[in-house]
């Protein structure tokens, strides 16, 4: 104390004043620190969980490390902080089931869902092995906003390390206050002490599955220690319920398979009510390297609302003394927490529980470009409305609003897998149903959305009925679709003008077989959708009415969309009925890539063209299709190899083993260049490595531009999607001052995923979007998808040439030329595996090849330069061209950085070979 007051009394005082002033702010500070982070009941949060979601695709050892960081976060954030954990999953079944016990029984307790202060969601990138975690504050305005991005080494790694590292970073911005460790041998209070607490141990839960049968003595170990807890008087007026009567409980409701491998927290609790249980205790194996020992993770939650409150976590092999004192004040901190509980009303904040709902609910629209195929929609639509039909459980309007804003994608009836066998999704659901996993699928979207539908059912409406039948066939429950909108059978009366419920009728009827009434509820309707279409030629062709079938196809062609079976369906149906002449013209003028991209589809043309005498145009689609059908060696492509080889051997033809370049063919002023643009995110080596394939095939040179780009400055990047609009990034760089030279096309590429928005809504992992003027294109699936390497054994930097190659600068000059030609009557058109097929999606990327046919070499060799450059010329102003890309003032500046980087820069040229240097050239501008 001397020697601070003789320090006080050499400081001037300016400084003595500066020194209290920030003496008296840290004082501030600590005061308000602890009362924001005391350790008092007014400082318990909830912190709701989503399970960690990833795409449907991951291999089994990662889905297994998911479950076991699901469990392990929730354990680290018990154990460390003060806090309630709210699980968010399976939550719907144990409300909308207690609802239904309280209209029969009002004595029967309703399930209590919480509002929560934070929402978490982790989500797993299987190709990068990054976990993002989600943390949003309940609140007015909630968004998913930037995650937190870790790195898994390891499916090990995953379950062990992040969850701890995660845990912390949770409880800084939920702003967790730090739980200080209790005393081992603390005493219960007196008020515990008068009130018994009834407690029921689940057996295991395991990532695994079953335990086996070295594991399988833990829940008896458990048992044990516990029971020592208890005996020690230490832990509170705490009873056990007897394990023969859980026993008993679970043969009964046949509850083991709700828990599966996952902590369900809401199914435990559900089945603690049923105990008349005050705490459930759920243990949580995790598998560990040493299957002679365990590590355990063992839960008590709250039963009337499924809150978890308390973990203690050892390891070790069962029989080994247990650390009973640890158990004991687990139990202890336990049971009292539950005394408290009961003897205080929990305020319910219905707003915020809306608020997280209508969060929920956004997600799927803020996942923008999230690569989803058939499970892995199904999947997260359904988790998330599981949430989202609880929270508003309590409003009947929000709860058709949820209903309303959720989908589930069609199961598809039968027949229609029957009929489509080579589209991909279908095929999807096929393969699902050969394995089970269709019905699992089914049944997990039953739990989840049947209950809620009965609830909507006691006070139908016309809306209601269409949502309710929308969901019973999307389940594969046709009958009950159709139950609901025939009233019993009075059709007429029932369906009224609402053209949804003459839809959903109709693919009732059609899902169970009864194809004559799903073509006449169509046909009976006033409007006539694409949806309805397909119905009835569905329909028509299960009744084996060709003719009625072909009008249905050949009268609503703009219907017809990319469902590439139901194109080769019109060709042979137009074959056998001696329409293939009138067929092909619009085969021929309106054939792009949209439905070409198929080795099936051409051969449909192939015989469609020989039934018309078109016989060079046959054999050069026949030899495309060949090509592309030897190269991907796919099983169902087999006896179509051997169709196309019959088809030129009986025409006199030769198989082609390549394609051929287009620069020996197309006519190019000596000046003309192509820009190969790239960001960081490609680096140089691959950027050569694309511009030397692009430079051969069109004996041209290529300009490499590489550019620096911030996606996540941006202002349309997704960040839960980590994903950008592609059209909106084309006009950002379309408005920058690009390379002004003499240019064949200009290409920019990057390892940015890119989503764009289509008829159906977002497309996710995009790789192409062209314009004469500009193409974007990125390989970021291409790179990460182990799926892909399987099947695609070319370089990745000959596929990203192939995209950058496909410049709709020369497809539209040849377009225009073939209009102005005769071989348009004669319906010709370049085909896939050649450039022009643009290949926009990821279905169509390996139906590609760098190389044209000798029937499209010679059309390119009429095309002039003239006519390539008024194709680029051709509605210059970007505003016109991108008007569904509208650009943010809040991007200008990066727009601007861009063009000071294209104008101080001097592109390296890639030759091509036995083409000499070109002139330089002007500097870069617009």
């Amino acid at each position: 104390m001397q020697q601070k007051l003789l320090s006080d009394k050499r400081m001037s005082p300016m400084m003595m004043i500066s020194r209290r002033l920030l003496q008296s702010l840290l004082l501030l500070f600590l005061l308000h620190g602890a009362s924001e982070f005391s350790i008092g009941a007014d400082s318990m949060r909830r912190v709701a969980i989503l399970p960690a979601f990833t795409d449907f695709e991951v291999e089994s050892d990662w889905r297994r490390a998911l479950s076991g960081f699901d469990a392990r976060l929730q354990a680290e954030l018990l154990k460390g902080w003060q806090v309630e954990v709210l699980s968010r999953a399976g939550l719907s079944t144990v409300v909308f089931e207690q609802k239904l016990r309280v209209a029969t029984d009002p004595k029967a307790p309703l399930y209590r869902v919480l509002p929560a202060d934070v929402v978490v969601l982790p989500v797993f990138d299987w190709n990068k092995h990054d976990l993002r975690l989600y943390i949003t504050p309940v609140g007015p305005s909630m968004n998913a906003g930037n995650p937190t991005v870790m790195k898994a080494k390891s499916p090990r790694d995953l379950a062990e390390r992040l969850p701890g590292e995660l845990a912390r970073v949770l409880a800084h911005i939920g702003k967790l206050a730090i739980r200080e460790p209790a005393a081992a041998s603390a005493k219960p209070a007196e008020a515990q002490r008068a009130k018994s607490v009834v407690c029921a141990l689940l057996d295991p839960i395991s990532p695994e599955g079953e335990l086996d049968a070295s594991t399988v003595a833990v829940a008896p170990w458990i048992r044990a220690g516990l029971e020592q807890a208890v005996a020690s008087g230490n832990s509170g007026a705490v009873r056990l319920v007897e394990r023969n009567e859980i026993a008993r409980l679970i043969e009964e409701k046949a509850l083991k398979a709700a828990f599966g491998t996952s902590l369900e927290a809401n199914a435990a609790a559900h089945f603690g009510m049923m105990l008349k249980a005050d705490l459930i205790l759920v243990p949580f194996v995790h598998p560990i390297e040493n299957k002679k020992e365990v590590e355990m993770d063992l839960f008590a939650l709250e039963v009337s609302s499924g809150r978890l409150l308390e973990c203690v976590s050892w390891s070790g092999a069962p029989g080994e003394p247990l650390p009973v004192e640890r158990m004991t004040a687990f139990l202890a901190k336990a049971s009292s927490r539950a005394v408290e509980l009961a003897g205080q009303v929990t305020p319910d904040d219905a707003n915020a529980r809306h608020r997280e709902a209508e969060f929920l609910m956004s997600l799927p629209q803020q996942w923008d470009g999230l690569r989803m195929n058939w499970h892995t929609k199904q999947q997260l639509e359904t988790r998330l409305a599981d949430a989202a039909l609880a929270l508003n459980s309590d409003d009947p309007a929000l709860l058709e609003k949820t209903l309303e804003s959720m989908s589930l994608p069609h199961s598809s009836f039968p027949e229609r897998i029957k009929y489509f066998p080579h589209d991909e999704w279908l095929q999807e659901v096929s393969a699902l149903k050969k394995t089970g996993q269709l019905e699992v699928m089914r049944a997990a979207a039953r739990r989840v959305f049947e209950l809620p539908l009965l609830e909507l059912q006691r006070q139908p409406s016309p809306e209601r009925i269409s949502l309710m039948a929308y969901y019973w066939n999307r389940m594969g429950e046709y009958q009950k679709a159709l139950d609901c909108l025939t009233a019993g059978g009075k059709q007429e009366a029932s369906l009224g003008d609402n053209e949804l419920h003459y839809y959903e009728a109709a693919y009732a009827y059609m899902g169970l077989g009864r194809y004559k009434e799903c073509a006449e509820t169509v046909l009976r309707q006033k409007k006539f959708s694409e949806n309805a279409m397909k119905l009835v030629a569905d329909a028509y062709r299960g009744l084996g009415e060709d003719e009625k079938e072909f009008k249905m196809l050949w009268g609503n062609l703009r219907h017809l969309n990319i469902e590439l079976d139901r194109y080769a369906r019109l060709l042979d149906l137009a074959v056998k009925l001696g329409r293939a002449p009138e067929v092909l013209k619009w085969y021929g003028l309106r054939g792009l890539w949209e439905f070409h991209s198929e080795p099936f589809v051409l051969a449909a043309g192939v015989r469609a063209r020989l039934a018309a005498g078109q016989k060079d145009i046959a054999i050069s689609e026949a030899q495309c299709a060949l090509i592309n059908a030897r190269r991907e060696r796919r099983e169902r492509d087999e006896s179509l190899i051997k169709d196309l080889e019959k088809t030129l051997a009986d025409l006199g033809e030769k198989p082609l083993d390549h394609l051929l370049r287009a620069g020996d063919f197309v006519k190019l002023p000596p000046d003309c260049v192509i820009h190969l643009i790239h960001d960081q995110t490609i680096d140089a080596a691959h950027a050569r490595a694309v511009a030397g394939h692009v430079a051969e095939f069109w004996g041209c040179p290529v300009q490499i531009w590489p550019v620096k780009l911030d996606a996540r400055k941006l202002s349309f990047y997704k960040p839960l999607g980590q994903t950008l609009e592609c059209r909106r990034l084309m006009r950002i760089l379309m408005e920058a001052a690009l390379p002004s030279q003499k240019y064949l096309g200009r290409a920019f590429l990057t390892r940015e995923k890119l989503n764009a928005f289509g008829g159906n809504g977002v497309w996710g992992d995009f790789y192409l979007r062209a314009t004469p003027k500009l193409s974007v294109v990125s390989d970021h699936f291409l790179e990460k998808s182990v799926k892909f390497r399987k099947i695609e054994v070319r370089p990745l930097a000959f596929i990203d040439a192939i995209a950058v190659s496909a410049f709709e600068s020369v497809n539209n000059a040849i377009w225009k030329h073939l209009r102005s030609d005769k071989d348009s009557a004669g319906g010709f058109i370049p085909v896939p595996p050649e450039l022009f097929s643009t290949p926009g999606g990821l279905v169509w990327i390996n139906d590609h090849d760098l190389g044209i046919s000798k029937r499209t070499a010679s059309v390119l060799r009429e095309i002039t330069w003239d006519e390539i450059a008024a194709a680029i010329s051709k509605n210059d102003d970007p505003n016109y061209e991108m008007q569904d890309a509208p650009l943010d003032p809040k991007d200008r500046p990066i727009i601007e950085d861009l063009s000071r980087q294209l104008q101080s820069m001097k592109p390296e040229t890639v030759l091509p070979p036995a083409v000499p240097s070109p002139a330089t050239g002007n500097a870069p501008g617009r």
